[in-house]
């Protein structure tokens, strides 16, 4: 990944959620079948897809 994206590769649209550890949300979208790059600043990040797939991640 590029310093500071967060690159979300799906084979459907999905509901994208990406959550501060503080639990504010910090990008909502529906994005589309494919390769998604998100802006974000350095942190750790809670990502959920379609309500369920929870994964945590950290931007450098």
């Amino acid at each position: 990944t590029e310093e500071g994206m967060l690159q979300i590769r799906t084979t459907k649209a999905t509901d994208v959620q990406v959550y501060s550890l503080t639990g504010q949300v910090v990008y909502r979208a529906r994005i589309s079948e494919g390769q998604t790059s998100i802006p974000l600043a350095q942190g750790l990040y809670i990502v959920t897809l379609d309500g369920q797939a929870r994964q945590k991640v950290v931007i450098r």
